[in-house]
């Protein structure tokens, strides 16, 4: 069940249900229950995402401004993370991204080093695994 609070900036909503919290402030008590309601039948019928619209390049730009940038190896990683932002990976939403497409992405990459010597330097699939290990856990992006 919803909790509609009167507030200085309107009125609050805290919706607490199957370990989803959600929160929001509206103008009107209306708008707060309506949005209420909205959110928690779309929890009960299982059809609610708390994933964000953005692609996977939205994610790593986050990731490279937050999160790199304080790394020492933030240039060489940067350079792999936006290379991998370009791909076609780098187009799908977030909410639609699965293990077929980091399946094609590999699959991609391997078929381009055939040319390529140093295969570490140019592989690095753990930049990608904790980008998205670290945006389910700590990232607040699904916030």
């Amino acid at each position: 069940m919803a909790t509609v609070t009167k507030s200085t900036t309107g009125w609050r909503v805290q919706i607490r249900k199957k370990g989803i919290y959600k929160s929001g402030t509206f103008r009107t008590k209306a708008e707060a229950q309506a949005w209420a309601n909205k959110i928690e039948s779309e929890i009960n019928a299982g059809t609610y995402s708390n994933i964000p619209d953005i692609t996977f390049a939205d994610l790593i730009d986050k990731y490279i401004k937050e999160i790199t940038v304080h790394k020492k190896s933030k240039r060489e990683e940067t350079l792999r993370l936006t290379r991998l932002a370009a791909m076609d990976i780098g187009k799908i939403k977030l909410a639609e991204l699965t293990e077929q497409d980091f399946i094609a992405w590999r699959d991609e990459r391997l078929s381009m080093l055939i040319h390529v010597i140093s295969l570490p330097n140019v592989f690095n699939s753990s930049s990608v695994s904790f980008t998205c290990t670290l945006d389910l856990r700590n990232f607040s992006l699904l916030l």
